[in-house]
């Protein structure tokens, strides 16, 4: 096994929802992938940033995302244009950072990461710590 002195194996995108029940375990799994050799980076929303994402070690980046209602068309016109944007910034950070796989969490958060991730053909996981799927991990499953 590689000590993490050597040379760090590939760069792991982890995209987690805003709350603490996919952050944490999210965490988690950052850090123990680092403690391996890999170098994960966290994508979250604002939210997720207030669980102290950017304080735990790991890098950690923001990307725009909005829970799609099923009632109002302007909060659903609202949420597409959001996601839109967190997708094109998710964009940019896998061509800047140039991950070999990335993990999602779940959340609304996690919808345009892992999205991208899989558009850009990058290997993908789904992780659901919840006994249902929820609606992101119900989609990107799909």
């Amino acid at each position: 096994m590689r000590s993490v002195s050597d040379e760090r194996l590939g760069k792991i995108l982890i995209a987690a929802g805003g709350t603490g029940g996919h952050v944490f375990p999210a965490q988690a799994l950052a850090h123990y992938l680092y403690k391996l050799g890999f170098q994960p980076t966290l994508v979250t929303d604002r939210r997720g940033m207030e669980f102290g994402c950017d304080q735990v070690g790991i890098p950690c980046h923001l990307v725009y995302a909005s829970p799609f209602s099923r009632r109002n068309w302007f909060g659903i016109l609202l949420a597409a244009i959001k996601s839109g944007v967190g997708m094109i910034q998710a964009r940019f950070l896998i061509r800047q950072l140039g991950p070999v796989a990335a993990v999602g969490f779940g959340g609304y958060a996690s919808l345009p990461t892992m999205l991208i991730a899989s558009h850009m053909k990058l290997p993908t996981v789904i992780h659901e710590s919840n006994a249902v799927l929820g609606r992101a991990n119900r989609l990107l499953a799909s």
